[in-house]
């Protein structure tokens, strides 16, 4: 099985740090780690060249929803059997990995538990806390994240929708895709793309109980609020 697992990044270098830290002592055959970077100023380029990091990069910056499609043409292209798409501020372990993507078996996209504040819009969905009140507290502490994992036993069920921070797909989403080239529709360039992928799908979101993965949250948008009605998150000042 050949598995993609492509990690967007915009500046935040300290972030990507930490989730290179939690995938250090994951080994899973097939699995190819890539990441995506739109034009970071940080030093996020230079450190992932010299970890030894495969990565893909563009000289203007073009939002999250151009470096998804990337990595999408990547996994289409060279028949991988799954994408994850994941979020540069979040905290992985192997099992986590390895029961999602058994997961994925059969089904279009499933996604991770995370805390409430990692859940964001999604959190009556994807949210520990309603599927596994015990580990709340637990899981609120980023550490914690391999803990948490443990604790947690193999179920899937279907979702009304997702949060994009970390998700699989086998290839059977070619079916929903925006056109040949792109899975998600350029014009949603930082925001709105969970939702209008879903309208294309054949099939609901599925959640893996069994998966739990630690996100941060909003790092890189310090404000929130609408400016002269437009989502201050399309800016491609700001990120995902």
């Amino acid at each position: 099985m050949k598995i993609l697992l492509a990690v967007t990044t915009y500046n935040q270098l300290n972030y990507t740090k930490k989730f290179l830290e939690s995938f250090r002592n994951v080994n899973l055959p097939g699995l190819d780690l890539l990441f995506v970077d739109d034009v970071s100023k940080d030093g996020t380029q230079q450190f992932l060249k010299q970890k030894g990091c495969k990565m893909l990069g563009r000289r203007k910056p073009r939002g999250l929803t151009y470096s998804w499609n990337l990595a999408y043409a990547k996994f289409k292209k060279e028949n991988y059997d799954i994408l994850i798409l994941a979020n540069n501020d979040v905290l992985l372990s192997q099992d986590a990995l390895e029961k999602l993507i058994k997961a994925t078996e059969n089904r279009m996209l499933v996604c991770p538990l995370t805390t409430k504040h990692g859940a964001g819009h999604n959190w009556k969905n994807q949210a520990i806390r309603c599927h596994h009140p015990t580990l709340m507290k637990m899981a609120n502490k980023a550490p914690n994240f391999k803990k948490v994992q443990q604790n947690l036993k193999y179920e899937v069920k279907e979702m009304n929708k997702f949060n994009g921070f970390f998700f699989a797909m086998s290839r059977k989403i070619i079916s929903a895709e925006w056109n040949e080239g792109n899975l998600f529709n350029p014009k949603n360039v930082n925001v709105h793309q969970e939702g209008d992928l879903q309208k294309r799908m054949k099939e609901k979101p599925c959640l893996c109980l069994g998966s739990f993965v630690y996100h941060f949250k909003g790092v890189s948008f310090p404000k929130k609020g609408r400016i002269d009605g437009k989502d201050i998150r399309q800016n491609l000042k700001t990120y995902h």
